[in-house]
């Protein structure tokens, strides 16, 4: 299991503290994780989107996805809605999401060969168009999913 890129991610957020609108970005395991953040404390930050590119493309972008709906738990359970095996991309969506009288929200996790990028949306009923939502998290949180993701691409055993 990976933990030197979560706990990297997780001492940079701390060291980010009182900044608003800056990236985070951190490079090992074969990988760079790059954390959009809009505003960050001493222990939590919004977060616009998460994204791991791996050093060498991926070649079964189908068993990453696979495998990020699997072991990804630290945010809503994701599935594989769409594999598009032709243009290696696969895309996984929360699989229960939240819907109101207002709209919907939810995760959603893009797999390419050369990026894995996960956002939080809002689609509104009334728009025709779906917005990128900052999603407030623990430091610990972004961590452990930068860590989850990581491992999926990685092909880490549980």
């Amino acid at each position: 299991m990976s933990s030197t890129i979560g706990k990297d991610i997780r001492q940079k957020l701390r060291d980010a503290a009182g900044s608003s609108g800056v990236g985070v970005e951190t490079a090992g395991e074969g990988v760079v994780v790059s954390v959009d953040v809009d505003g960050c404390d001493r222990y939590a930050a919004g977060i616009r989107g998460l994204r791991v590119n791996p050093a060498e493309p991926l070649n079964d972008v189908g068993g990453v996805a696979e495998r990020i709906a699997d072991r990804v738990d630290v945010i809503d359970r994701l599935k594989v809605i769409e594999y598009d095996a032709p243009q290696g991309e696969a895309i996984l969506r929360s699989a229960e999401p939240e819907a109101d009288e207002a709209g919907v929200t939810y995760w959603e996790a893009t797999v390419k060969p050369d990026e894995t990028a996960v956002h939080r949306y809002h689609k509104a009923h009334a728009e025709p168009d779906r917005q990128v939502i900052v999603e407030p998290a623990m430091h610990r949180e972004i961590g452990e999913l930068a860590d989850q993701i990581v491992d999926a691409i990685n092909g880490a055993a549980e």
